[in-house]
């Protein structure tokens, strides 16, 4: 049986996108300030060309999960359950390799298994929801989440990488100096590492991951 995504919600995703990812990005405009406190004119010289190049992402972002969101289909027979989305590289999983569902607060539903990297996700626009659920019942638990932990998971990696950007840059204290760098440097081994074993990062995100 095949599934796909309601595509007259994703305006509603891409402005859950916009309200949630908003705050974060504002937190390297903050540590631009910081850095440049001395010197208030370069910063805000700054500011312009950094929102620019912010939108001009969010939009690249937005247009390739629109393309994502047209052409992903859900397929569960017998045997196993694969995930197809043009950019994205293709998941399937034997029934019997799923540990549990994770329904989270916003509806969306995880597939778990191990690597966790090779977890379906599937967003809560998901046509003939109700048909899934039980399809997806008759072969695995559903454990159902009171809040939304895949934003903490995000979101924190980034903040705590912005702050220690932020400490390593302004500190004159050398032992600091080390251990910030240190962390910062393990901070984005872990990253690459991560964004290279996901099946959930289309192939521009994997080769931008080498520049950083």
């Amino acid at each position: 049986m095949k599934f796909h995504l309601d595509i007259t919600q994703f305006g509603e995703f891409r402005k859950t996108v916009l309200t949630k990812s908003s705050p974060v990005l504002l937190i390297p405009v903050l540590a631009a300030f910081l850095i440049n406190q001395d010197s208030w004119e370069s910063a805000l010289m700054i500011l312009p060309v950094y929102m620019i190049i912010i939108v001009l992402v969010f939009i690249n972002i937005i247009k390739k999960h629109k393309k994502g969101w047209e052409t992903f289909e859900l397929v569960i027979d017998e045997e196993k359950v694969s995930r197809y989305q043009e950019g994205w590289p293709p998941i399937e999983l034997e029934k019997s390799a799923i540990e549990e569902a994770i329904e989270a607060k916003n509806g969306g539903i995880t597939l778990l298994t191990q690597p966790r990297a090779d977890s379906i996700i599937i967003p809560s626009s998901v046509q003939n929801r109700e048909q899934l659920m039980e399809l997806i019942e008759s072969f695995t638990t559903i454990r159902r989440l009171e809040r939304n932990d895949w934003m903490w998971k995000f979101f924190v990696p980034m903040i705590v990488g912005v702050f220690l950007l932020v400490a390593f840059l302004l500190s004159t204290n050398t032992y600091l100096v080390v251990i910030t760098g240190l962390a910062l440097f393990a901070l984005l081994v872990w990253g690459f590492i991560e964004t290279q074993r996901s099946k959930h990062y289309d192939k521009q995100i994997k080769r931008s991951s080498y520049a950083v």
